[in-house]
């Protein structure tokens, strides 16, 4: 196997660990985001306080998914 085509292995091998991490990150943003809606619905003393911080928690995890994406690596050409 040549130097480029290994290159090009370990840069797809690598950003395919990116996308499930980063997609892993915003599930958990996306539930939480659900429990901050829908648990205020279900207590009997809602909480604006927490439930802003729960939303505010999803918001901050998916900026972090996005943030994590833009560490993939070039599969073609130089890396």
């Amino acid at each position: 196997m040549s130097a480029e085509t290994q290159m090009k292995l370990q840069a797809k091998r690598f950003n395919e660990h990116v996308k499930l991490f980063s997609s892993t990150v915003n599930a958990i943003g996306l539930v939480i985001f659900g429990g901050g809606l829908i648990q205020p619905l279900i207590a009997r003393d809602p909480s604006p306080t927490i439930r802003w911080s729960w939303i505010a928690l999803s918001i901050i995890l998916h900026m972090v998914a996005q943030s994590v994406i833009r560490l993939m690596r070039a599969e073609e050409g130089s890396v």
